[in-house]
């Protein structure tokens, strides 16, 4: 098959925006024309991963007894039942069909699995074609479409950035990394990896904050999915060193037993016994000298052993790929959704006078918020009210959902904001409501996000400030103590507890307060020096159960 792809493929991330605009004949205002969409169509077909080729159950099934092991199986139960050892062919044959059983099964999981990536580009998209806006299928799409992606959308190709405002995408699906990564209009190096090309957006990641626009470079197969795609279905079979071995052995005892049976058969001869008689003596000595009970139970073990990895969500195609996982010495693995779960935690919580450990945190409010003491805070303004500032300012100025659908909770937005929501479910704190009248994003540059609220109920304005600890810690003067009067900071003893928090392998964001609109006199790309330091939250990507 002749993949058809941009011409671009390879110097997408590293043309001059204006350069890539004239190669792929396009227009970043008006799009493309119907025209030149029909012909890109027929030049590079639907942006769609192909179907593979399904093979027929029966054919799937059939294939289950052509492994080296099953045709010894089958071997040794055939000659038992041609020597009248019908119980040992029956027993045979019922570990032949479980086994086969378990196979198919394990081979439907792997390719409804395989299957699933093809899923990763169905969505629907903007984009701008003859002029104007409109929405498509995501199938749609062609090199050269200009497409508008928002907060929340699925890319649906990969794309070269024209336009990007405080954009943050997550592309742990592609590259593994679960910090989302900020995006910016530009060229980079030449030479730089995926996970450096900051222009870029990839097929089956996700916009988390901000709008993005950009120019569609590759689609289907012609996507860094498509490549994944293409590995996976078209890995080759590897023997294992059990194959190996039982390879080996089959060998050796065929031709052990052979000659064995004729050595005796004509031994027999020699001392006068019939042929027909010595024919059936030798049938019976390779019978006996078959150890069919070996492989029966080699079979059995790796059934078993597969379906406890099928308890685990591990999808094991064929049985002696368990056997593989027992030969194992080295492992080369990615840490981010393989060892831990893909989530950012909050676990600690630092105020100026506590720190809290938070165990167990889910959206549904279920866990336990610990002081270092030991008391557990029940009730607003029960013991801190920095605590509480702590749970305001982290979710002043989210996007971060949290949502009970179809019994079990789901989460929506920047992975930071959906672990300081949650953390907020478990403080105690006066959940008023608010008005929002200025939020600044968060940017690479900024390295902060800002909001200023009014309380309707008190009809009090406050400016509630999260980011990089050393950017607020630097424009904080005083810090909150628990009864809610402010004291000057102590800066050396809170960098003191945020370093030995990071040194603990916890990522670190910092909150800070001020009464009124902080930011009216000055610009919205600095904080303002007179902020009150309420606390910082310390955030890992939780190990998964049982690694």
């Amino acid at each position: 098959m002749t993949l058809k792809y941009s011409p671009l493929r390879e110097h997408q991330h590293s043309l001059p925006l204006r350069e890539l605009i004239l190669l792929e004949e396009t227009d970043v205002e008006r799009g493309l024309t119907g025209e030149q969409v029909a012909e890109r169509t027929a030049t590079y077909g639907r942006n769609a991963l192909p179907r593979l080729a399904r093979v027929h159950p029966l054919r799937r099934l059939a294939s289950q007894f052509l492994h080296p092991l099953v045709l010894v199986l089958i071997a040794a139960g055939a000659v038992s039942a041609f020597v009248s050892e019908y119980l040992d062919a029956a027993v045979i044959a019922a570990v032949v069909i479980i086994d086969a059983a378990v196979g198919l099964v394990q081979e439907s999981r792997a390719e409804a699995a395989l299957s699933g990536l093809q899923d990763l580009l169905q969505a629907q998209v903007h984009v701008i074609r003859d002029g104007t806006d409109t929405v498509i299928d995501a199938t749609g799409l062609v090199p050269g479409d200009v497409v508008l992606l928002a907060a929340g959308a699925q890319v649906p190709a990969d794309i070269r950035i024209t336009e990007a405002l405080a954009t943050r995408v997550d592309e742990s699906p592609l590259t593994g990394e679960s910090l989302p990564v900020g995006k910016s209009a530009g060229s980079v190096d030449p030479a730089s990896e995926l996970h450096e090309r900051t222009n870029m957006l990839y097929a089956g990641t996700h916009i988390v904050a901000g709008v993005v626009k950009g120019i569609v470079v590759a689609t289907g197969e012609g996507t860094e999915i498509g490549a994944i795609h293409r590995l996976i279905g078209g890995a080759d079979m590897l023997t294992t060193p059990l194959t190996d071995e039982l390879g080996r052995f089959t060998v050796f005892i065929t031709i052990f037993i052979f000659i064995l049976a004729a050595i005796s058969f004509v031994g027999g001869l020699l001392h006068g016994e019939t042929p027909k008689d010595m024919f059936i003596a030798s049938v019976a000595l390779a019978v006996g000298a078959i150890p069919e009970g070996m492989p029966a139970v080699v079979s059995v073990t790796l059934a078993i052993g597969v379906v406890r990895m099928a308890r685990r969500g591990a999808i094991i195609r064929r049985l002696a790929a368990v056997e593989m996982l027992g030969s194992v010495t080295v492992i080369c693995t990615d840490k981010t959704g393989t060892l831990t779960e893909n989530r950012m935690t909050v676990q600690s919580i630092l105020t100026p006078s506590f720190t809290y450990h938070l165990t167990g945190a889910d959206p549904a409010g279920e866990g336990l918020l610990v002081r270092e003491d030991g008391l557990i805070p029940s009730g607003y303004g029960d013991s801190d009210a920095a605590l509480a500032a702590c749970a305001l300012a982290a979710t002043a100025a989210t996007d971060a959902l949290l949502e009970y659908r179809k019994g079990s909770w789901e989460t929506h937005g920047d992975p930071t904001d959906v672990a300081l929501a949650i953390m907020a479910q478990h403080i105690p704190h006066d959940e008023a409501q608010v008005l929002e009248e200025l939020r600044i994003p968060f940017t690479p540059v900024r390295r902060f996000s800002a909001a200023v609220v009014l309380d309707t109920a008190t009809e009090e304005g406050w400016t509630y400030v999260r980011g990089a600890p050393e950017v607020v810690l630097a424009s904080c003067r005083a810090m909150l103590l628990p009864d809610g009067s402010t004291v000057p900071l102590d800066r050396a003893r809170m960098q003191g507890t945020l370093d030995a928090a990071m040194r603990s392998g916890e990522r670190i964001v910092a909150f800070a307060e001020a009464s009124g609109n902080a930011f009216r006199h000055g610009n919205e790309d600095e904080l303002p020096h007179h902020l009150t330091y309420v606390g910082s939250a310390g955030m890992v990507d939780p190990v998964r159960m049982g690694v």
